[in-house]
């Protein structure tokens, strides 16, 4: 027995480009770079109201990139068909799918981190710092039983308890370690990167603890936060077009191996699933220079 068809897609609340609709049959829009994609949809995105944005974005972006090109090719190979038996379907906007996803991919890699911090993440650096900490206080007092370093500054350093004095000691390990690398050159077990990360664990604790103890709440979001939620938007509502598109050209049986939900894995045809998408081309982390800030 054949499943009810849904009703056909209708045209996406978000405006889209100006050719849009398919009895143009617009050509597929052409993989655009991270940036690239930014910049062409962003003043899209920025009139996207408030009340549309999702509270924030978890997705896996290349994972959802790789199944949006799975979709998007499909449909492209089918628009002519489109033209005929979905005249008001958005084309233009469902075919620039990916692109979408691109943008968001751009807005995710300027956008501030929003997670906060745990009780736990604390403890965890915490953990790791007091394993050069402990014995590094001890080779300092070696030192100063030597004359090797200034007692007094050994003395400050060795005083106090608490996580934030802790954290100050990594910094302070770092530094006096650095100024005498030269004086104590193998009158000591660590190495230069042992030194270095306690210093580096000793800053990330001071901006991530309060005075009292408590853990620091993550810093407000910035600009290409809000972009990153409305590009995000944009792609989905797409993508819903994608799949009511899909159900009418091929019927549900179809769907998902024609237009694969966003955030799904794939299951190859014998039945593994693959565990890494397709690669985006160029590395979305690491954008080739950055458009202006947004305002």
């Amino acid at each position: 027995m054949s499943k009810t068809r849904p009703e056909k897609p209708r045209k996406s609340e978000h405006p889209g480009p100006p050719d849009e609709g398919a009895a143009s049959t617009p050509t597929p829009p052409q993989d655009l770079p991270v940036k690239e994609a930014f910049e062409a949809n962003r003043a899209e995105a920025e009139q996207v109201p408030d009340d549309q944005l999702p509270a924030a974005v978890t997705a896996d972006l290349a994972i959802a990139l790789h199944n949006a090109r799975v979709g998007a090719a499909s449909i492209a190979a089918q628009r002519e068909r489109v033209a005929r038996e979905l005249p008001h379907a958005p084309l233009a906007r469902m075919l620039a799918l990916p692109n979408l996803i691109r943008a968001a991919m751009f807005a995710a890699s300027k956008a501030t981190a929003t997670r906060v911090v745990t009780r736990e993440d604390i403890e965890a650096k915490l953990a790791a710092l007091q394993e050069v900490r402990v014995p590094a206080l001890l080779q300092l007092q070696v030192f100063k039983a030597k004359k090797l370093a200034d007692g007094d500054e050994v003395d400050r350093i060795v005083a106090g308890r608490g996580v934030l004095n802790y954290a100050q000691d990594g910094i302070d390990l770092e530094r006096v370690f650095t100024e005498n690398r030269a004086r104590w050159a193998g009158k000591h077990p660590f190495t230069d990167e042992e030194i270095a990360e306690a210093g580096r664990l000793g800053n990330w604790l001071l901006d991530h603890v309060q005075p009292d103890g408590a853990v620091k709440r993550a810093v407000a979001p910035n600009a290409y936060d809000r972009l990153l939620r409305a590009f995000w938007a944009l792609a989905v509502a797409a993508h819903k077009q994608l799949r009511a598109a899909a159900v009418v050209l091929w019927g549900e049986d179809e769907l998902d191996a024609r237009v694969p939900k966003l955030m799904v894995r794939q299951v190859s045809r014998a039945g593994a699933v693959d565990e890494e998408p397709a690669e985006p081309e160029g590395d979305p982390a690491k954008p080739e220079g950055d458009p202006a800030d947004p305002q």
